[in-house]
């Protein structure tokens, strides 16, 4: 949620470069990260900063249901498949992964 602002205008400077190969007297509207925070916030508005937050929380989300599964199979795997053993054997973390996945 703090970096929000920097991925919004890294991908509005990304953006430029594209709109600026097409067009050989385009105009720049953000060329520094702090010129560009300015004038986003000038511009639009503080919230402005935080456009997409909401989609990026949302794709983080995955990651809160993935390593806990991966854990709670690998342990599943140790405890039935390979008590005998230091570590898991790749091929049940790589089932793990799958699973979780």
């Amino acid at each position: 949620m703090i970096t929000n602002p920097m991925w919004l205008i890294r991908t509005r400077m990304q953006g430029e470069i594209f709109k600026s190969q097409g067009k050989p007297n385009y105009q720049r509207k953000y060329r520094s990260i702090a010129g560009s925070i300015y004038r986003v916030y000038s511009k639009e508005g503080f919230l402005a900063l935080y456009t997409g937050l909401t989609a990026s929380l949302i794709n983080i989300s995955h990651v809160l249901v993935y390593f806990p599964v991966y854990e709670k199979t690998k342990l599943f795997f140790r405890v039935n498949f390979e008590s005998d053993r230091e570590t898991l054997s790749a091929k049940y973390v790589s089932l793990s992964v799958l699973i979780s996945k």
